[in-house]
């Protein structure tokens, strides 16, 4: 399925590829996503959840550490998977084991002797990220790697910290609380220095939820008078709040790509519940509804990772069921002003209403004003 967008994003449109095949009105919902497009998550219902690798357009269910339930955070570009499942005989949220899949194994990975352990992320060199409760059940900051375990949060004045992603240089983000109550800061730990990025008061909460090579972290924190907005933090820079779409309150983000194009949700809890998949390129937040195809039924309602090539793994609501699609950018269409994969009338009416003006989305030679340069453009593409 193609679609595109209208606006300051007319010449972008992507491909739609829907995540399965799974059996009819069983849920599938993307979490991470490597650079070749391989998607991971879980499917299933009420009953369950399988963790499972989307490759190929094939998905391959990795079964589980001996429970019912399984959980897939993060791929890497070697389709090595970490993420979380129920070991034999256990139940209940604070059992899971961190695991890691690769080549049709799943293996437990070690734990500072607590009952609960997750793995979030994972890096090329197969580093990975995540928590593991210690033997009094407090949750610490750790890594895994060939060596095995190591308790990063020993690094942290707080006493809880969770690591939820890392990246290639074996930078590690994400937040430390204080439990009943206390605030989360967001951190980020390069292997000496522990630095609190956001936070930074009793009232005042972020997390960090992801990291691109760059360094740059994104996440959520609180703004004064305005609430929970989606966060992009950028290495000597003050920190800045995406904002939400019209008619919401809050947002978030999940995932950032090196070129530093981040995606998660902005929502509203009035009237009525609503969440909406959107995208934020560094100056304007764009709701990714706005690319969907023509005659699609149903609602983006989480973008949750993008990786270096564009693609975007998102969540969508279709009747009542989780479906999870892979959105790939597609090349740009010159002279398609309004977005609708045709060069028509309608845009040589966008391009003549601005002609002789100074630049905009009409000027497709870039030379600074909209003439005839342009005009011959739109002409060569017309439908």
């Amino acid at each position: 399925m193609l679609a595109a967008a209208a606006g300051a994003f007319a010449a972008q449109s992507y491909q739609f590829e829907s995540i399965g095949p799974v059996d009819p009105g069983i849920g599938v919902i993307a979490h991470g996503m490597n650079d070749q497009g391989d998607v991971v998550g879980n499917y299933g219902n009420a009953g369950g959840a399988q963790a499972f690798l989307w490759a190929d357009g094939v998905l391959t269910p990795l079964g589980t550490l001996g429970g019912n339930d399984a959980i897939a955070w993060a791929v890497n570009n070697n389709r090595v998977v970490v993420g979380e499942s129920l070991p034999t005989g256990a139940s209940g949220s604070a059992a899971y084991a961190a695991f890691r899949w690769e080549d049709g194994v799943m293996a437990a990975l070690p734990t500072l002797g607590g009952t609960w352990s997750v793995a979030y992320d994972i890096n090329e060199d197969g580093v990975a990220a995540g928590l593991s409760y210690n033997p009094q059940q407090q949750e610490k900051a750790v890594l895994w790697t060939d060596a095995g375990i190591e308790n990063i949060g020993v690094n942290s004045d707080n006493q809880r910290q969770r690591a939820t992603g890392i990246n290639n240089a074996g930078i590690v983000c994400g937040w430390e609380y204080t439990p009943f109550f206390g605030p989360n800061d967001a951190f980020v730990y390069d292997g000496n220095d522990w630095v609190i990025i956001g936070g930074f008061g009793q009232f005042e909460n972020a997390e960090a939820k992801d990291l691109n090579d760059t360094g740059t972290a994104v996440g959520v924190s609180s703004f004064p008078g305005v609430g929970f907005q989606g966060t992009v933090w950028v290495p000597g820079e003050d920190k800045v709040g995406i904002g939400v779409l019209p008619g919401h309150e809050e947002s978030e983000l999940f995932a950032v790509n090196d070129d530093g194009v981040a995606v998660g949700r902005s929502y509203t809890f009035t009237p009525d519940f609503e969440s909406r998949a959107v995208l934020f390129d560094g100056e304007q937040l764009v709701d990714l509804n706005d690319f969907v195809p023509d005659g699609f039924e149903g609602l983006l309602i989480e973008a949750q990772d993008i990786n270096n090539a564009g693609q975007i793994a998102v969540v969508a609501q279709v009747n009542g069921i989780f479906q999870s699609f892979v959105m790939t950018p597609t090349a740009a269409l010159v002279g398609d002003l309004d977005g609708n994969g045709v060069v028509d009338g309608a845009d040589l009416g966008l391009l003549l209403a601005v002609w002789g003006s100074s630049g905009g989305d009409a000027d497709l030679d870039g030379s600074g004003t909209v003439d005839g340069g342009d005009l011959g453009l739109l002409l060569s593409n017309w439908s």
